[in-house]
């Protein structure tokens, strides 16, 4: 019975070991799996982050550009004397359906959009010129 004893306890401090190790694999993966998640929780912010940022890109551009057209009239003011003075206020000229962009370069709301339309139309009041305003 002594011997059967002495397997006992030999098998009990195998299975300890055994047990021990185990304890340690799982605290890894634990830490493994914290680490794992902490980053994965990072990579998902920065895809937030980038997909927000494509978001906030397309609203921006979609919201910065006024495109002027305009429509002479022959008893009016030259185009070149008016293309000056539009060009003077920050205008581009541009091919296409409008004649000329504005440029804003960062969002921009209703009040700044209105002042803009005050100040063309200061512009060419008197020019015999009609114009079209519009913001995207």
């Amino acid at each position: 019975m002594h011997m059967h004893a002495a397997f006992v306890v030999v098998e009990m401090r195998s299975r300890t070991k055994q047990i021990f190790a185990l304890k340690q694999e799982l605290e890894s993966i634990s830490v493994n799996e914290r680490a794992l998640s902490q980053r994965l929780r990072q990579i998902e912010a920065q895809l937030g982050a980038k997909e927000l940022d494509v978001q906030v890109k397309a609203m921006h551009e979609a919201i910065t550009k006024t495109r002027l057209s305009l429509w002479f009239n022959s008893e009016g003011k030259a185009p070149t004397s008016v293309i000056m003075k539009l060009q003077g206020m920050g205008f581009t000229p541009s091919r296409g359906k409008h004649d000329f962009v504005y440029d804003w370069r960062q969002a921009v709301g209703i009040k700044e959009i209105a002042r803009l339309g005050d100040a063309v139309h200061k512009t060419l009041k008197g020019s015999k010129v009609l114009y079209k305003l519009e913001t995207f």
